[in-house]
């Protein structure tokens, strides 16, 4: 009987361990994620204000941005966590437009990328704005 119950707690124990680390890592979302598609970039560090955006240093560091082939760069002013996802508000460097979209991880260097609401995000294409899909598929390509 005590075998049992001794077997019992060790399990117990070892998944709430596991538990509790997965926890850990996922709400310590620092990465670089990246489409070629569209040639876009977020820079993401949920943890700490670590980012600075290059050419904007005179705004100091923030959690995260959007920049590549976009009309405007995108600052990262709001973040919650929505289950396994993070729902990411957006605004543009001058402040006219700001999108929110929902960030979900699919495995380990895989994230989905979907628009909440109306879609704002445009870059340039052949002297053109052009709005860029309201969902895509990011890689991790550096995590710290």
């Amino acid at each position: 009987m005590n075998f049992f119950r001794s077997s019992a707690t060790l399990l117990l124990s070892l998944f709430f361990s596991q538990f509790i680390n997965a926890q850990t890592q996922s709400d310590s979302l620092r990465v670089y994620l990246y489409n070629s598609e569209n040639s876009l970039g977020i820079f993401l560090d949920l943890v700490e204000e670590s980012q600075v955006i290059p050419g904007y240093e005179f705004l100091g560091m923030v959690h995260g941005y959007m920049r590549g082939k976009l009309a405007n760069v995108w600052i990262l002013n709001k973040y919650e966590r929505k289950g396994v996802s993070y729902e990411l508000r957006f605004s543009d460097d001058n402040g006219a437009d700001s999108q929110t979209i929902l960030l979900t991880p699919i495995d380990e260097n895989t994230y989905s990328y979907e628009v909440k609401g109306s879609n704002n995000v445009k870059r340039v294409d052949k002297r053109r704005y052009v709005k860029l899909p309201s969902n895509m598929l990011f890689k991790v390509t550096k995590k710290w």
